[in-house]
């Protein structure tokens, strides 16, 4: 597929997607959300890709929804066409059983937090800024947000936040848990692109199978939970990748994983 919004490309089983539409500081449309939708179904169906990085071209990551698109169009009606797109992409990140990782510089607003909160680590520069300004335009939560952030940093602190749609620092955003690591904006893609093969080296299954594991913890009581655990582990020591990792040990060398 030819993309006209996004830049994707997958090599050496790292596939990046990267938000393009600098002119607007990547805000997002429905063609563009679909075409970052359309990318992460490749990324699923390719066995070769083993992990997928998501960042934004230019000074910012991305400006949230544009709801200015269609001047014909209703913003209600814009704003529910994005919102459908959006929550199809969300949840094809948290159910796509590989690593994906979010890299922010600069401005990330609204449904942005959202993308960044759904992946499963996150990587920033010093300088980003984090906006869930949704009630500063009248507007409540979307894209999951609402959803992660209670369970991520509990009520008070999500309250506050979305009550008074504070911007929010790169550091407090560490503080909070949005993001694994902060680095200097000159530093930014060396230490996105260091974390993301050490992803792509690893077992991809193993890693697939774990995220799928703690997806399913937030429904499943207990004794429902332990007998998922069990099926996965005997799924993943049947794979080479066990065969492999157990070798390597008793060899006291790195392992290399194929994600078989």
């Amino acid at each position: 597929m030819n993309y006209k919004y996004i830049l994707f490309e997958i090599k050496a089983g790292i596939a990046s997607i990267i938000l393009n539409r600098t002119e607007r500081l990547n805000a997002l449309t429905v063609p563009m959300v679909e075409e970052i939708l359309s990318a992460l179904d490749q990324c699923r169906d390719d066995s070769s890709v083993r992990v997928v990085v998501i960042s934004g071209a230019g000074r910012a990551f991305c400006a949230g929804a544009d709801v200015e698109v269609d001047k014909d169009k209703d913003p209600s009606e814009i704003t529910g066409e994005i919102i459908r797109v959006l929550n199809k992409t969300v949840l094809k990140i948290r159910t796509i059983e590989k690593p994906v990782i979010a890299s922010t510089r600069g401005f990330t607003s609204g449904a942005a937090v959202s993308i960044v909160l759904a992946c499963d680590l996150a990587i920033s520069s010093e300088n980003c800024k984090f906006n869930l300004a949704f009630i500063k335009i009248g507007l409540t939560p979307d894209a999951g947000a609402s959803y992660f952030l209670p369970q991520l940093i509990g009520l008070k602190k999500t309250s506050m936040l979305f009550f008074t749609g504070d911007m929010i620092s790169a550091k407090q955003a560490e503080n909070f848990g949005f993001v694994n690591k902060l680095v200097p904006d000159e530093k930014l893609e060396e230490e996105t692109n260091e974390l993301v093969s050490r992803m792509a080296a690893g077992p991809t299954l193993a890693i697939g199978r774990t995220k799928k594991l703690m997806n399913d913890s937030y429904n499943n009581s207990l004794e429902q939970h332990l007998e998922s655990e069990f099926e996965t582990q005997m799924l993943s020591s049947r794979t080479q990748d066990k065969i492999e990792g157990i070798q390597a040990f008793m060899e006291k060398r790195p392992p290399k994983f194929q994600g078989k």
